[in-house]
C-alpha cells in the first residue's frame, strides 16, 4: 500500500516492512527463499544481501541472533529501520559491506542468501539499482561462487549454507561447486515460478549457458524452476544389541542409505565389530537406555531404575515413573562416559531406547546432557522438538519410523517417504539387522531383515541420488 508521500509498505507473515527509495521490494525468489528457510532459536544467522531485511527480521523473530549485510547504504538503513519497526533491533545487526567482509573472523550456524544470479551478457551491465539487483555476472555465478568459496571459513561445525538458484544455472554444477568447497550438497525445495521478464531480454545468452538442458530448446519459456537445499538422516537404532544387528547396520551403511547409528553401551560388542564401527564413517550417537538389560552404573547407586534382579524395567512408562531424577542422571552420565571409552570420541547425538527420552524426568536429563555436550537430539514429536529448540539444541524438523508387528522400512515404504520428503531435515528411525538366536526374545526380530533389504535396495539408493537428497548424519547436518 502507498501513502501520498510515496511510502511503500510490504506486509508479510505478521511483519510490516518499509521499502525505501532505491531498495528493491521482495520478488518471487526472495519469497520462495523465506518460505523454506528453517530458523532455529538461539542460532547465529548471517544473511548476505539483506535488501529490506525480510529474512533477517523473520530469523530474529524466531529467536536467532542475526547479522545481515548489504553493499547498498540505502538497503542497510532500510533493513535497520525495519528491525526497529518489527521490534527485533536487539537481535538484528545490519552492516554495510561486500559479502563476508563485514563479518571477518566470525562464524555462524546458518548462512543464507538469495543473491543476484541472472546471467548478464558482456557489455550489457548497468549501474542502476534495479539492474544491479539482477546482475549475476556473465554466467550467473559471480556472486554465488564467492558465497560458496567463503562459507566454510564462516560456518560453525555442523553449520548450513542455504541459497536459492535458478535451475538453468545447473543443479549438477552447483553440487560440484559445493563439494569442491567441502560442503555436502542437497536440494531442500523446488518451486516453479514465472520466467523473469528480464530473462526474456537475455534468453539467447541464457540458453548458451544451459549445459544441463533445463530450458526448452526453442520458444519462449513460461516458467523457471528455483531450487533450495534438503537433507535426511537415516539412523539405525540398536548397534550393540546383537552381533546380527550390528552386522546388518554396517551392511545397511556400506550398501544402502543408512548414515547414522546409536550405540547401546550396556551390551557386549564383539571387538572386531566395534573397530569396524569406528572406521565405518557412520555418525554414531548414544542410544541412552533405561529399559533393556542391566545398568552401567552400580545397581546399588540406581535402585529406582532396576527390579529385584538388578535389571531395567522393560516398559518405558513404568521405567520413567519409577526413576528418581538423581539416579537417572547418574546412569545416563555413566552411559555417555562408557560410549567415550568404547568409541574414543564424543557422540554425534543423543536418543533413547524405547523412546523413554520423551518422558519426565528423562526428557529433561537428556536435554541437559545434550546442552553440556553441544550435540543434537532426536525429536520424535512436536513436544520434544519444541523443548529441544527452546534450549537452543539442534534437532531434525521431521521424524519417521516405527517398530510394530510389521516391518516398517520395506522397500516400498522407503521409496514412498523419499518421494514425499517434507521441506527441512528429516530423521528416518530404522532397525536393520540379521535375525539370530540372541534376538529371539524380541518382538522386532525378523522384521529387521525386511528393513535391511529395503534400505539397501538399489532402487532406493538411485531414488535418493535422483532427487538430490543429502544423506547426512547428526554430526554434519
Amino acid at each position: 500500500m502507498t501513502a501520498d508521500s510515496g511510502l511503500l509498505l510490504f506486509l508479510y507473515r505478521g511483519c510490516a516492512f518499509r521499502v525505501a527509495d532505491g531498495v528493491q521490494p521482495p520478488k518471487a525468489g526472495s519469497l520462495f527463499f523465506c518460505r523454506h528457510l528453517d530458523f532455529r532459536a538461539g542460532e547465529a544467522v548471517l544473511e548476505l544481501g539483506a535488501g529490506i531485511g525480510l529474512a533477517a527480521v523473520l530469523a530474529a523473530r524466531e529467536g536467532c541472533r542475526v547479522i545481515a549485510t548489504d553493499v547498498a547504504p540505502a538497503a542497510v538503513e532500510c533493513a535497520r529501520a525495519n528491525a526497529v519497526l518489527n521490534g527485533v533491533a536487539d537481535r538484528l545487526e545490519v552492516r554495510l559491506g561486500d559479502c563476508f567482509e563485514p563479518v571477518r573472523g566470525q562464524t555462524f550456524d546458518l548462512i543464507c542468501t538469495s543473491p543476484p544470479q541472472m546471467p548478464t551478457p558482456p557489455g550489457r551491465e548497468r549501474e542502476d539499482p534495479a539492474a544491479a539487483a539482477d546482475n549475476g555476472g556473465v554466467d550467473g555465478w559471480e556472486l554465488l561462487d564467492r558465497v560458496i568459496a567463503g562459507a566454510p571459513a564462516h560456518l560453525e561445525p555442523g553449520g548450513r549454507l542455504v541459497f536459492t538458484m535458478f535451475a538453468f544455472l545447473g543443479p549438477k554444477g552447483a553440487c560440484a561447486r559445493l563439494e569442491a568447497a567441502g560442503l555436502e550438497p542437497s536440494i531442500l525445495a523446488r518451486e516453479t515460478q514465472g520466467f523473469p521478464r528480464i530473462g526474456y531480454e537475455r534468453l539467447d545468452h541464457i540458453r548458451g549457458l544451459d549445459a544441463e538442458s533445463v530450458l526448452p530448446a526453442a520458444g519462449m519459456p513460461a516458467t523457471v524452476e528455483r531450487l533450495l537445499l534438503q537433507g535426511v538422516i537415516v539412523n539405525a537404532d540398536d548397534f550393540g544389541l546383537t552381533a546380527g544387528v550390528n552386522r546388518g547396520i554396517l551392511e545397511a551403511h556400506r550398501n544402502g542409505i543408512v548414515t547414522s547409528t546409536t550405540l547401546l553401551v550396556n551390551r557386549a560388542i564383539p571387538p572386531a565389530q566395534a573397530e569396524e564401527l569406528k572406521s565405518s564413517g557412520l555418525g554414531v550417537g548414544v542410544h541412552l537406555n533405561l529399559t533393556l538389560g542391566t545398568p552401567v552404573a552400580d545397581p546399588k547407586r540406581v535402585p529406582s531404575l532396576v527390579d529385584a534382579e538388578g535389571r531395567f524395567v522393560r516398559d518405558a512408562l513404568e521405567a520413567a515413573a519409577r526413576a528418581k531424577t538423581d539416579e537417572a542422571r547418574i546412569e545416563l552420565g555413566t552411559q555417555i562416559d562408557a560410549f567415550r571409552t568404547i568409541m574414543g570420541r564424543f557422540p554425534t547425538h543423543l536418543d533413547t531406547h524405547h523412546h523413554v527420552g520423551r518422558l519426565t524426568p528423562v526428557l529433561e536429563l537428556v536435554l541437559d546432557f545434550a546442552r553440556a555436550l553441544r550435540v543434537p537430539v532426536r525429536s520424535q514429536d512436536a513436544q520434544v522438538r519444541r523443548a529441544a529448540r527452546a534450549l537452543g539444541l539442534r534437532t531434525p524438523d521431521h521424524f519417521m519410523g516405527e517398530s510394530g508387528p510389521e516391518a516398517y522400512w520395506s522397500r516400498e515404504r522407503v521409496l514412498e517417504h523419499l518421494a514425499a520428503l517434507p521441506v527441512g531435515l528429516s530423521e528416518f528411525m530404522t532397525h536393520p539387522g540379521y535375525f539370530d538366536e540372541d534376538l529371539a526374545y524380541s518382538r522386532y526380530g525378523r522384521q529387521r531383515e525386511t528393513e535391511l533389504a529395503g534400505l539397501t535396495d538399489p532402487e532406493v539408493r538411485q531414488a535418493a541420488g535422483r532427487t538430490g537428497i543429502r544423506l547426512a548424519h547428526f554430526g554434519n547436518c
